[in-house]
């Protein structure tokens, strides 16, 4: 053969190579779990403050209780916060930017304290004896920290405070009430819900004239908002409500009959006065902001289906869970291109009912794709500086009792950006043109295999496990 020939041969063979297909982002994405020797269980969704990653948690040592646990990403260090540790049954666990805030019946009532990382201070909040607060019910919203008191079901606020001052401050019932659908009603029941979109809290409350729970939403604790539009649909129909969400100049919630046919409606934010539009059924999940529109699963002829709205006003199919073991999606998370949610497999012998696993879908190829071991008991979450973590059992699905924190991490080929396929196609091409006398050129092609990609990849210090407990 000429050098001419072989030539060509090597032009050919590279042509092949250039052609072959990228990996797909989730074919290339782990699981690498945090302190896995620390004593540590996940009980409470992830919040990040200055660069600290807080949740409720528990541990062998006290099984029954629950603590405010931090992870510094530094360090890949967790444990509980040692301001703290004498505080359990810890939730609700929220922030106002600089400190903070969670429910514990510590001290007798269940009521509000606060934690101060920069001074590692902490304190209660005034409280009166026998109003203790309803678990898990907690939201910060500007300079007010909202509660839910079991002797009334009323929503009350305390202000905001550093742990010097909150000691002389007590909950105060917010005022005016909210009224219902009809304009007169006084809601009845217990406020459920709590959850912050747009800088405005929203939350649930039975209301007679609907049959249902109203949706609400206050703005601060002076300023309260029934939720109603002139029909159609009709009040009744916009009952149970859940999942708000602002996006852009609008307002998407779900709601519908309990036992019936529940949407997704939106509403302009500004004006209540204008009728909701209906973007479809059958229950929907809860919606989150994803590459800049409003993204959620649905119903759809008997199919699990992922919708998105990028106006509030139409919906498009972006996705399915078929193909997938996916039966019930739960939260959803928007990290980068990619959407990480947690929800119910379809259940078998091996995975009983309550069973949650993590997901991720990729909208480039539309693939939803099953990630880790099960255990999945808080929604993923994406930090500030690019990382994701996820819960599961620990030790990869060994320890039943213990959900550790993983952070997905992305393992990758050399330079090449190839697949697995595409790595074999690859080495075929060079044996190829091995017998055409150019194993000193690509010799180096039959040895490009998949790595693991840099398991340290935020430059962080190798681990250091902590072993306390409270």
């Amino acid at each position: 053969m000429t050098w001419a020939a072989m030539g060509a041969a090597m032009t050919a063979g590279l042509v092949v190579v250039g052609a072959l297909p990228a990996a797909a982002a989730t074919d290339d994405l782990v699981l690498e779990e945090v302190a896995p020797d620390a004593v540590y269980s996940v009980v409470g969704p992830l919040l990040e403050l200055d660069g600290i990653i807080y949740f409720a948690g528990t541990s062998p040592a006290a099984p029954t209780g629950s603590w405010l646990f931090a992870l510094d990403p530094a360090t890949d260090t967790v444990g509980p916060v040692g301001a703290t540790s004498d505080l359990g049954e810890v939730s609700g666990v929220a922030s106002d930017g600089s400190r903070i805030f969670f429910l514990s019946p510590a001290g007798g009532e269940q009521a509000v304290h606060v934690y101060d990382p920069a001074s590692a201070t902490t304190a209660r909040y005034d409280w009166p004896s026998g109003e203790g607060a309803f678990p898990d019910r907690l939201a910060v919203v500007g300079d007010a920290v909202y509660v839910v008191l079991e002797s009334d079901g009323l929503l009350y606020s305390v202000p905001t405070a550093d742990p010097a001052s909150a000691p002389g401050l007590a909950p105060t019932v917010t005022s005016p009430l909210p009224a219902c659908a009809d304009g007169t009603t006084a809601p009845t029941g217990v406020a459920d819900g709590l959850r912050v979109a747009g800088g405005v809290l929203f939350y649930s409350q039975p209301c007679v004239d609907i049959g249902s729970d109203q949706l609400f939403r206050r703005a601060d604790p002076s300023t309260a908002e029934a939720v109603a539009f002139p029909p159609p649909p009709a009040a009744a129909d916009l009952g149970g409500p859940y999942g708000a969400l602002v996006q852009g100049d609008r307002t998407l919630f779900a709601a519908g009959p309990i036992a019936g046919e529940q949407h997704l409606y939106s509403f302009l934010s500004a004006d209540l006065s204008q009728p909701v539009v209906d973007l479809g059924g059958l229950n929907p999940g809860a919606p989150v902001s994803f590459q800049g529109a409003a993204t959620w699963f649905m119903d759809d002829g008997g199919e699990r289906r992922i919708f998105r709205s990028a106006d509030g006003l139409t919906a498009t199919a972006i996705g399915s869970t078929a193909g997938s073991d996916l039966e019930g999606e739960l939260a959803l998370v928007a990290w980068g291109d990619l959407l990480l949610l947690n929800g119910f497999p379809v259940i078998s012998p091996a995975e009983p009912v309550g069973t949650r696993t993590n997901y991720l879908f990729d909208p480039a190829d539309q693939s939803l794709v099953r990630l880790g071991p099960q255990g999945a008991i808080v929604p993923p979450f994406a930090a500030a500086d690019g990382s994701a973590y996820v819960t599961a059992f620990a030790a990869m699905g060994a320890d039943g009792d213990s959900q550790h924190l993983y952070r997905i991490v992305e393992r990758h080929l050399p330079a090449t950006g190839l697949d697995a396929s595409s790595m074999a196609l690859t080495a075929a091409v060079g044996a190829l043109l091995v017998t055409l006398g150019l194993a000193g050129v690509l010799g180096s092609r039959r040895s490009l295999r998949r790595r693991r990609g840099d398991s340290n990849p935020r430059g962080l210090a190798p681990n250091t496990l902590s072993k306390r407990a409270p």
